[in-house]
């Protein structure tokens, strides 16, 4: 069984298909939610479900948040699950394949709903880009011994995966298992947003064109906004 860390803030949209898919795939030994001060029923929701526990004190920032869950973490692997997606069948199974003795985190894609021939596999590919240049927490799996020592920056509200993806690939090695995805119920307004406009400018101060994240990362926002406009549910 694994712990898994869940940030939330005004997350019932979404919020109990993300738990039952989540309780459905993965043996959660305890759900650590860490919420930034949800106007809205998420802790409601989250309560109604087993083995959890509230962490923190309102985080003001995501790096805050991580850290605090990483620090609470009591098992040999956890998990970041985003309040927003919504994991695949049998999501842990197919990570758990890739636990060898040197691998220190495994990324599972992110889709927009369940996709098929070219789409899928175009997706698989700018999905696993983005993640190999700045990193994702969004259903990633951790060695808990990978971060151990890490102290995330508190100011960091975004690219602290990032960060933590960058601190594990130290001593560590990162895989992305195409086979495992996340559906993304990110909604259209997300992408446009205050926080995503600033963390684009922050990610190409870091990153530029040199590693082609702008590229890849606005093709598979397109991308999935054309998909999520055709409205199929992610089963």
């Amino acid at each position: 069984m694994i712990d898994v860390i869940l940030l939330t803030k005004d997350s019932e949209y979404v919020l109990e298909k993300c738990l039952d898919a989540l309780y459905g795939n993965v043996p959660v030994k305890r759900l650590m939610v860490i919420d930034a001060n949800s106007k809205d029923r998420t802790l409601d929701i989250v309560i109604k479900y087993p083995n959890v526990e509230i962490v923190g004190e309102k985080p003001t920032c995501r790096g805050i948040a991580r850290q605090i869950g990483i620090d609470n973490v009591t098992t040999d692997w956890f998990a970041f699950i985003d309040s927003d997606v919504v994991l695949c069948d049998k999501w842990f199974e197919k990570m758990k394949l890739f636990m060898s003795p040197n691998v220190g985190a495994i990324f599972g894609v992110d889709l927009p709903r369940p996709l098929s021939g070219f789409r899928l596999r175009f997706m698989q590919m700018s999905s696993a880009r983005v993640f190999q240049v700045r990193g994702g927490c969004h259903d990633i799996l951790i060695r808990k011994k990978a971060v151990e020592d890490i102290s995330i920056p508190s100011n960091l509200h975004t690219l602290e995966d990032a960060y933590i993806k960058e601190w594990i690939e130290r001593q560590w090695k990162v895989i992305v298992n195409y086979e495992a995805c996340c559906y993304h119920y990110k909604g259209k307004r997300s992408f446009v947003s205050k926080e995503s406009i600033i963390s684009t400018v922050k990610e190409f101060r870091k990153f530029g064109l040199v590693k082609d994240r702008l590229i890849f990362g606005w093709i598979f926002t397109l991308m999935s906004l054309l998909e999520r406009a055709q409205k199929v549910s992610p089963t």
